[in-house]
Order: C-alpha cells, then structure tokens, then sequence
C-alpha cells in the first residue's frame, strides 16, 4: 500500500462547445506557450458512473456523477488519478497513443469529443467530431476510435479528430455490434430479415479502412459482443435461448453456453475477456467468470456483488468496477480497492507554520504545502486536540492526558468523571479542560516535557465558548467565555492572580449580538460577526466596542488573523480578507463550499476547508499555496471511502 496526499497544482484546461471539427490544442502549435506544470490530482466529487479502461488493462479514465473525469495513470496504487477534462457521456473508451492516451466521450445527444493526454495525464488537446448524422458506438483502437454513426457507416479517426477512412456495410445489411481488442475490430451484421442472428465481419486497418474477411459463424448469436484479446474468439448471446456465449472464430461453433435471467440483465449486458481464455459476464445480480480451459468451464462460477455502478470495464486480466468514488479490481485471484482512504475535510488544529489533522487512529502533521510531514500512532480513543508538532491531548477511559507520540511518555491532566472538552492556546501554552462548573489550565512545557496545574476558572452555568488568552499580550488577560442568554451574549473575562487556585470573572460584558464569538486575537479583541447586518464586531476589555461594514452578503464563516490586522470571511462562493482598520477588502479568492477557516501560528498561511478537501492561502495577499482533496492513496485489500460531496471538490479547479 502506498501512502500519499493529493495537491492540487494549477493546470489549464482549454474548453471547447463543438464545431464540425472544431479543435483545441493545449501547448502546441503556435501561440503563447502553456507551462508544464504537473496536472492536477484528487478523488472524485461524486460516484463514479462511466468506466473505461485500456486494452491492456494498465490505464483508466472515470467520470461521476458530476461530470467530472480523472484519468487513472496506473491501477497499481503508485500514481494518484489526475483531474481531466469530461462531461456527461453514455459510454467512454480510454486507448494508448504515442503521446499518451485518447478519450472517447458519447453523449446522450449522439456527438462525440475526443480528449488526447500525455502520458503524465496534462490535456494536450480535444475536440469535437462532426455533429451530423450522429453516433451510437465508438471503441478504442490503438493510436484512435472506431466510431460507428447513425447512418450505419463506420468511421476510424485518429486522436486528433481527423478522418483516416469511412466504410459501409452491404446493401441490406446493418451493423448491430461493434468490437475491438489489441488493434483488432470486428463488426456483427445483420440482414434484411429480422430474426436477431448476426454475422460477423472483421475490419482491416491500414492506409485507409476497409471491411475484411468473414468469418464462419454456426451458432446462431445476437449482439452485444466482445472480443478476446487474440481475436480468437467472441462473447455474445444466443439468439433463440439468450443465453451467454463463447464461439470459437477458428470453427464458428458456440460452446460454453450459460443460462441468463432476462429480468436481471440490463439493455446493454457487460461482457469480456480478461485473457484468451478467461470470459466474464456481469449483470445487477454480479459478476460470472469462465475458465475455459477447464475441463468444467463453470468450476469458477458467480463471485462478487451487484455493482452499484452503471458501468463497467474488462482488460487484460483485470475486470473494472466502481465503489462510489473507488475503484474495484478484480481478477480470478483477488478483489482489490484503488482509491483514497480518507477524503474530505476533517477535524483540524493549526500548528506554528501547518496543520494537525485526525484519522482514524492516526495525527497527522500537515505543512503549509498540505504535505503530509510527520504521522503518529494514537492509542484507540479520543483525540482532542493536537498542541504541537509531536503532542497530542487524549481522552481515555475517564482520563485526560498529554500524549508524546514520539517517545510515549504521557503527563496526566487528571480523571474526569463527566465529559470535558479541551480548548488549547498555541502562544502561551495552556491547556483547558472545561467542565460544567470550571475549567482547569495546565502549562504545557515542550522541553522539557511536563504539565503544570494552574489556578483554574469557576463559571456559572451556560457558557458555550472558552478561548484561552496569553496574558503577555492581552494586558494581563488570561481566557474570555461567552454565555447566551435572553437573545443576548455575555463575556465573562478573567485575569490572573497571584497564588489564586480559583478565578472568578473580572467582568463580565453583555453584547446585544445573538451569535457566538468567532475568535480573537492576541492583543485580546473579540470578534462577532453580525449576519443580519453583514458587520464586523469588536470588543476588547476596557476599549470601546468597533464596528466595521462588510457589504458581504451569505456568510458562511469567518476567523480573525492573530495579529489583528485582517479579518478573513467566508461566503457561499468566496473567501475575502478584510482590513480591521479601514474595512476595505485586500484580497478575495473564489473557493466555493468553505465551512471553517484556521490560521497558523505564525499568521503566514489560511487554511481553509470545505465539503470537498482544503485549501493553503497566503495570509497577507491570497495567493493560493496548495489544494489537498484525499490522503491515504493506493491499493488496499478492504474497501476504502465511500463518500461523495454535495459540491464538485476544490481539487476539481479553482478559479
């Protein structure tokens, strides 16, 4: 299994609205040139839905329920799927060029768009076949597609769109099938009469395309079909019983006959071979394998699941399903899941220049970058907060303890008969546990490594909110909780006291705002935001409040910068920074979807996470740093993530 992060690089991919061929060229040709910047990678938004795979069954190319695509460079777990240009389509085929691979999408209109990629999966061009007379089938042979249209041609175009040649059948006859395997195509027929049986004819490909030989065929079959890697065989259904198939191209004689439930199949069955003489079939109630060179072919029968995806793909020696935003391989050996363990946002805790995140048993430090840089084993219990690159605050079995993951070593904070949250603060240092009647600070020292009771904070009922101050920066201000009552907020301020073992408030300030606090900041200035009003509310101890205008409509969020300079506010659709001083905007970046905004503790970097993954900005001018959208990459023996997003994730493009 291999471990990895998917980031987001910026990469541009062209669009194109159809033409008769109309082409689009990605760095190349004559015009500004394109940078080679790596390609963009990331898990699917939504459920996969179209599979297609290369022959070889080596490569891959997805697309979900969004529209989105990812071309799936390998199917060993060693390179993460690469974001690519898709759309909606009905079937898609995936084949190998010189330069890299060709993408074949037909639509539900009867068009198709052919998408060419390098081999490290940037787009280097697309474009779109001519619209008229429309199209019911493409496949992929090497170096293009075998498309056939509406007006029963066949057309074979190469990756770039351009026709290489165009053939017909007889007069009579109509093409009801069409498959290709290693550059070998071949075509099922059938005649004036209306029986269902087909005959086959192989097509040549060469300077130009041309109908081949036909091949003897005794078992009276009907499309769909498919071909065996070799050629030497096809898979289709028996005319009169509808069973599924095997004949031998050599005799033309069926064989291997097993019996379909007609209730259970769909409109276009999925059929294949993972080698010469390895057939799978696969229906809604799973998937059939054939071993054909047994002397009882059925010995390997029905294994696997109904798949919950409405595609699926077979290459060399490997069937293609989907797992929501998986993928499933499976062979005659094993089945195996391709995707991203974990996906999405997760809890969060900002480090002096990163990010600490949790999953699973497992803290993991991220750097500014959204590179994972260190990983550790937590025991099996709750995690609470993350307060420094190597510690870690537990929860377990009633008791509260600081965690060394480095060399283990544990500072107890106490037991705990009721349930205690913790909140942290990264400039001084000090824990807080909250309970119902009190809050208990500890010092945390890192080197070396001990725990120190302070004098803890008596509370009355109600209050919602603690945030842990240093003293030596907020005037000797040590921890603000809020309380809400009768549609009003309180803040109940504490300042320190010599060999005190118990606070009380210093003060305590009513303000006329309905919602919590959405942090502060080191000098000890506490922020609201007023929704209603789309305002910006400041209060520090012993200070006149402030109000700043936002002129933001549909906040979602917000979070003040340590230094109190810059407040960032979140919409629907964007993140601004805000001058406190002045109110005016700095900066503003789209980013749709945002639900929480964090700082480092340098104020260097935002962090931002929303519904689909997270991103790193520059604080003082929003420049983008990095876009996260999955960790935990690879192949693995037990099924991985199923979730799916609401939105398109933010490693889909961001504007």
């Amino acid at each position: 299994m291999r471990t990895s992060l998917a980031i987001a690089v910026a990469l541009g991919i062209a669009c194109n609205n159809g033409g008769t061929p109309k082409q689009a060229d990605v760095g190349s040709g004559s015009g500004s040139a394109v940078p080679e910047t790596l390609p963009r990678v990331g898990p699917h938004s939504g459920a996969i839905e179209r599979i297609a795979i290369t022959d070889d069954g080596g490569a891959a190319y997805t697309i979900d329920t969004f529209g989105q695509a990812r071309l799936w460079l390998s199917l060993d777990g060693t390179r993460e799927p690469v974001v690519v240009r898709g759309g909606r389509a009905a079937r898609v085929t995936l084949g190998r060029t010189d330069e890299g691979f060709v993408a074949a999408l037909l639509d539900e209109a009867h068009g198709i768009e052919l998408v060419r990629f390098d081999r490290e999966g940037r787009t280097r061009g697309h474009v779109t076949l001519p619209p008229e007379p429309g199209f019911v089938d493409v496949v992929a042979i090497e170096g293009g597609v075998l498309a056939r249209r509406r007006d029963e041609s066949l057309v074979w175009y190469d990756a770039g769109g351009h026709t290489r040649g165009q053939i017909a059948p007889d007069a009579g006859e109509r093409i009801s099938g069409l498959a290709a395997r290693h550059g070998r195509a071949i075509a099922a027929l059938l005649g004036a009469e209306s029986t269902g049986r087909i005959t086959l004819r192989w097509i040549s490909f060469g300077t130009t395309l041309a109908w081949g030989t036909r091949p003897r065929l005794v078992a009276a079959v009907e499309a769909p079909i498919a071909l065996s890697p070799d050629g030497s065989k096809i898979s289709a259904i028996d005319a009169s019983t509808k069973r599924f198939e095997i004949v031998d191209l050599t005799s033309g004689v069926g064989g291997y006959a097993q019996s379909i439930d007609s209730a259970t199949m769909s409109d276009a069955p999925v059929m294949g071979f993972l080698d010469d003489n390895t057939a799978v079939f696969s229906d809604t109630r799973g998937t059939v394998w054939w071993a054909l060179a047994q002397k009882d072919p059925w010995a390997t029968s029905r294994r696997g699941t109904p798949s919950d995806a409405s595609d699926i793909a077979v290459g060399d020696h490997v069937m293609l399903d989907a797992s929501s935003t998986s993928l499933t391989l499976t062979t005659e050996a094993s089945i195996t899941y391709l995707g991203y363990r974990d996906v999405g946002p997760s809890v969060s805790w900002p480090t002096t220049t990163g990010m600490a995140t949790q999953r699973g048993p497992s803290s993991v430090w991220l750097d500014r970058e959204l590179r994972e840089r260190d990983t550790q084993v937590a025991p099996s219990a709750q995690v609470s907060a993350i307060v420094s690159d190597r510690h870690i605050v537990i929860s377990e079995a009633g008791r509260i303890y600081v965690l060394d993951a480095e060399t283990r070593e544990e500072k107890p904070l106490g037991a705990f008969a009721e349930a205690a949250g913790v909140t942290f603060d990264a400039t001084s240092r000090v824990i807080a546990v909250t309970m119902q009647r009190e809050i208990l600070r500890y010092q945390l020292q890192l080197s070396p490594f001990t725990v120190t009771p302070l004098a803890s904070l008596t509370v009355a009922t109600g209050y919602s909110q603690t945030i842990v101050m240093d003293p030596k920066t907020t005037r000797g201000v040590i921890a603000v909780l809020s309380s809400h009552d009768e549609g009003k907020v309180r803040l109940h301020w504490y300042r320190d006291a010599p060999a005190a073992t118990a606070l009380t408030p210093t003060a305590v300030v009513a303000v006329k705002q309905p919602s919590m606090p959405i942090g502060a900041d080191q000098r000890g200035v506490v922020y609201f935001v007023d929704r209603a009003e789309s305002k910006l509310l400041m209060i520090q101890l012993d200070h006149p409040d402030r109000e700043i205008p936002l002129d933001v409509g549909d906040i979602a969020t917000a979070a003040p910068h340590p230094d109190g300079t810059i407040a960032f506010v979140a919409t629907g659709n964007e993140i601004i920074a805000i001058d406190t001083a002045t109110g005016a905007h700095r900066w503003k970046l789209a980013v749709p979807g945002i639900d929480t905004l964090k700082l480092s503790g340098d104020g260097q970097t935002l962090f931002a996470s929303a519904q689909g993954g997270m991103v790193s900005l520059e604080a003082r001018n929003g420049t983008r740093i990095a876009t996260a959208c999955g960790w935990n990459f690879g192949l693995h023996d037990d099924q991985v993530s199923a979730q799916v997003f609401a939105v398109p994730n933010l490693c889909a493009g961001l504007e």
